[in-house]
């Protein structure tokens, strides 16, 4: 994944975002394509916004996370950890 972020949508907090949603993906043991799949996208998706190619919004998070098993209340506490 040697992409680099896209300046323009990037930020410290987005990236630490990113980075959760990563981690909560693997620590589920889903990849990249089986999350795609499950989404019904093409299976570059969600590397695309892992790298931060492709903006996420708060629908999309919701749709990935419900996919994963998680939710955004437990996602957002994991995150508001992380970022204070």
């Amino acid at each position: 994944m040697g992409e680099t972020a896209v300046d323009s949508v990037q930020s410290p907090e987005y990236d630490q975002l990113l980075k959760l949603l990563r981690r909560t993906r693997e620590e589920v043991g889903v990849s990249q394509r089986e999350l795609s799949r499950r989404l019904g996208k093409a299976s570059s998706y969600i590397g695309k916004i892992e790298v931060g190619t492709r903006r996420l919004d708060v629908v999309e998070l919701i749709r990935l996370l419900k996919a994963l098993g998680s939710d955004l209340a437990n996602f957002l506490g994991e995150y508001a950890k992380l970022s204070s």
